[in-house]
């Protein structure tokens, strides 16, 4: 009898397990959504990101997205036994740790001298795609300028509010940033200053909702107009050491600029419109899978 039960207990710890597994569905675009066997809805999401991540690297998708932008988005669908979408509520612990570990084992295969070539452009690629917001994206781009140049299609593409001037001679404070194979760049932060006094200004101060920040470019420009004016402007890239204020202005309600030189200075209210521009500056930039 005790033979029996010992040659019986795999046998009954197979089907304990079994019983134990939840069904659960991948659907990923066009195809037929395949069946998923887990003991948890952590384990059905992994097994889940891994199917995506090898279909995105098989599909053609990621390059296609790094040689234009407008590329559709993509993403999957995991769905539990009732046939609820839990891709972004199942419980994951560490999501963006397992999500980083299976993106570096599948495209750390190689099956081709191209494809090693091709890993971290690859990667790069599949990191900006995970992240885009589709809709948000629809959303925000009536507020936006796309600059392509046509007889370079191998530059970067810009995205400036509609609202922000191409030329100097006037007094305007934006962000905007450039996408390059897909993925964006840096934001960059320009502000102009056009009047009939040169400041020589050195320093930006800003009072947004009361508090006070300051920021030092690294360059000023300047020219005098042919109408006489002057302009003065800064065209910078954003740090981290600039991310509180730029924050803090993009969901401001009142806030001024100070540009101050040496000997004489100029405040201006920055209007509310500047304001709005600053915020949906950001949001499309996190919508295209930007990292700030």
């Amino acid at each position: 009898m005790k033979k029996l039960l010992i040659l019986l207990l795999p046998a009954i710890l197979l089907i304990t397990s079994c019983q134990f597994e939840k069904s659960y569905k991948y659907a990923f675009g066009q195809d037929q959504p395949v069946e998923i066997k887990a003991k948890s809805d952590s384990a059905a999401f992994a097994t889940a990101y891994e199917l995506f991540c090898n279909s995105l690297k098989s599909s053609g998708i990621l390059q296609q997205t790094l040689q234009d932008y407008n590329a559709p988005a993509k993403r999957f669908f995991l769905y539990n036994a009732k046939g609820e979408d839990i891709t972004f509520t199942a419980n994951v612990p560490d999501r963006e740790k397992v999500e980083s570990v299976i993106e570096e084992r599948v495209f750390s295969q190689v099956s081709s001298p191209i494809d090693k070539r091709n890993i971290l452009e690859n990667l790069a690629a599949f990191k900006i795609l995970a992240k885009i917001d589709q809709p948000k994206i629809d959303s925000l781009m009536p507020y936006f300028t796309v600059h392509k140049d046509e007889f370079d299609p191998k530059r970067p593409v810009s995205y400036r509010p509609k609202a922000a001037p191409y030329h100097t001679n006037s007094n305007h404070i934006y962000c905007y940033f450039h996408v390059k194979k897909g993925i964006p760049g840096a934001i960059r932060f320009r502000a102009q200053y056009s009047d009939d006094t040169w400041l020589f200004f050195t320093t930006v101060q800003f009072s947004i909702n009361g508090d006070a920040f300051e920021l030092v470019p690294g360059y000023t420009e300047r020219r005098l107009g042919s109408d006489g004016r002057i302009w003065e402007w800064f065209d910078m890239e954003l740090k981290e050491k600039q991310k509180e204020l730029i924050f803090a202005l993009a969901s401001s309600h009142t806030a001024k600029v100070k540009f101050a030189g040496r000997h004489y200075s100029a405040v201006h209210n920055i209007p509310q419109v500047q304001i709005d521009d600053i915020r949906r500056t950001l949001e499309l930039y996190y919508a295209m899978g930007g990292s700030y």
